[in-house]
């Protein structure tokens, strides 16, 4: 199934073992120790620095004019449980995800943080087997594809406008008192 995920990417690793290892959840790790598998926690611990180096690096060329401050909050907005598990969702990852028993039958497949946590563990395999241009080419493609099924830009300015209420609320508040 990692074979099906390339495919609709239009992508290619050599080590596939390192994307199952990416896709493999603490419960099925736990489940079948004898299988051998890892967790993809330690890949999604390098995910998530890469991510947030590409994205920022997207906003600095996106966004040229703009300081450091909305530029924080817009990859804020950008790299977060919500909207990483809607690009899990829109490339399909989910159904791709190795459960234990329990964690599926608890729902698993449609947790935010577990859809956002096997994104960020996926662009490490990327990242260590093809470095940063294969990470970007990946994060390219599937902003993409989430793109055209959401029909907005994920770049967006506009993506601030949905994203923490409660620093809005706090701001808000200091304003007034």
């Amino acid at each position: 199934f990692s074979l099906y995920l390339l495919r609709n990417l239009n992508l290619s690793l050599e080590n596939s073992e390192a994307l199952l290892e990416a896709l493999c959840h603490t419960s099925f790790e736990h489940e079948n120790e004898s299988l051998g598998f890892n967790s993809y926690e330690r890949l999604e611990f390098l995910g998530d620095a890469v991510l947030d180096l590409l994205v920022s690096k997207k906003l600095l060329n996106n966004f040229p004019k703009l300081e450091e401050g909305p530029l924080s909050k817009l990859r804020g907005a950008l790299v977060n449980e919500e909207s990483l598990s809607q690009i899990a969702r829109a490339i399909g990852l989910g159904e791709l995800i190795l459960l234990g028993k329990g964690e599926f039958k608890n729902g698993g497949l449609e947790k935010n943080a577990i859809l956002a946590d096997v994104v960020e563990s996926v662009i490490a395999v990327f990242y260590m087997e093809q470095g940063i241009d294969g990470a970007e080419e990946f994060l390219d493609k599937i902003v993409k594809i989430y793109e055209g099924k959401k029909e907005v830009k994920f770049f967006d300015l506009l993506q601030l406008e949905s994203f923490d209420s409660k620093t809005k609320l706090q701001e808000k508040t200091m304003s007034l008192f």
